[in-house]
């Protein structure tokens, strides 16, 4: 496997190709995942075309085999490149069927695939989950849903190296992203909760302050509406144990919408104001929409965009050399 295939809380789960046969094999090799009994686990559908999947969920006997099952979802691909890739996620524990809440279950997963030649891969993994008190620290996953935005088949063929996931807390309605790198997650906040129909994140690397080493730089969905479309970067560094750190975002927030207004007063442009819409060509670049308030709705009547050049220090981000352009 080139790229996670399931994910839960953060933890991507190791897998193996084959089917229920394989999960004594994968026991006896150990270091099993220890999840949250209330965990969502997220499966994500690969990159290469597919006809469909099916997920089922096991529950293990001492013995390794399996003392019961029930399937638990799946898609329907298809054989051009174009089709939609998504990801499900499910509970661990189907109460429903019986599986105690209160003891520890060693539980299996499969995915099959079906391939558009009618051929067949399944892959496999076994993990415990365990009661919630168990694990001290770990928070509850509520309708928490974790969701592969890139690699992103739509895109064309990864080159970066980089997963990028995204998940929401819906008690303290913040969204995080967590960026994977030789097998290291690393989970920073965002921002708002994310919309999974609409979200999508771009890495890239640069040496964006030209200290010789390329930092992680990631542009990613922020928001729409009418008037309005919104991207931010944000600027990682390599951290402790392999991880990556956030060190600077930039959003068009109120502090830079009031250097963009300032901005627009020395340029001449005094009518003239600062929209929603805040897009970034490349990882050095960042183009913002112009409203003209004066004759037209205040974020209905874009006139131009303002051409900024991204200024990274290694600690924040700065805009530099502004260049107006009016809408043609």
């Amino acid at each position: 496997m080139e790229e996670p295939l399931m994910v839960s809380g953060g933890t991507i789960l190791p897998v193996c190709e084959g089917g229920p046969s394989e999960f004594g094999s994968i026991v006896v090799q150990g270091n099993l995942c220890t999840l949250p009994m209330d965990a969502i686990l997220t499966v994500n559908d690969l990159s290469e075309p597919f006809q469909s999947t099916e997920l089922t969920l096991y529950l293990l006997d001492e013995r390794y085999g399996v003392a019961d099952q029930a399937p638990v979802g799946g898609s329907s691909g298809g054989k051009e490149r174009e089709q939609v890739y998504s990801a499900f996620g499910f509970p661990l524990n189907l109460e429903e069927k019986g599986w105690w809440k209160g003891e520890d279950l060693l539980l299996g997963v499969t995915v099959a695939y079906t391939w558009p030649d009618g051929t067949q891969t399944q892959w496999s993994t076994v993990f415990w989950a365990v009661p919630e008190e168990e694990l001290p620290g770990q928070p509850a996953a509520g309708e928490e849903i974790t969701v592969r935005l890139w690699p992103d088949p739509a895109q064309g063929e990864d080159t970066t190296g980089v997963s990028i996931y995204v998940r929401n807390d819906p008690e303290l309605e913040t969204s995080q992203m967590g960026v994977w790198v030789n097998g290291v997650t690393s989970w920073f906040d965002t921002g708002a909760l994310l919309s999974g129909q609409h979200a999508w994140a771009t890495p890239g690397w640069a040496d964006l302050d030209g200290d010789g080493t390329d930092e992680l730089a990631i542009i990613r969905y922020e928001g729409h509406g009418t008037g309005a479309s919104l991207e931010a970067l944000h600027v990682l560094e390599p951290g402790e144990g392999g991880g990556y750190t956030l060190a600077a975002t930039f959003t068009l927030g109120e502090e830079e919408a009031t250097w963009v207004e300032a901005t627009l007063k020395e340029l001449g442009l005094d009518q003239l104001s600062c929209g929603d819409i805040c897009h970034f060509p490349d990882l050095f670049t960042v183009d913002i929409g112009i409203c003209d308030p004066v004759n037209g709705p205040p974020l209905g009547n874009y006139v131009g965009t303002l051409t900024c050049t991204l200024a990274y220090d290694g600690q924040s981000l700065t805009l530099t050399d502004p260049v107006y352009v009016p809408t043609a």
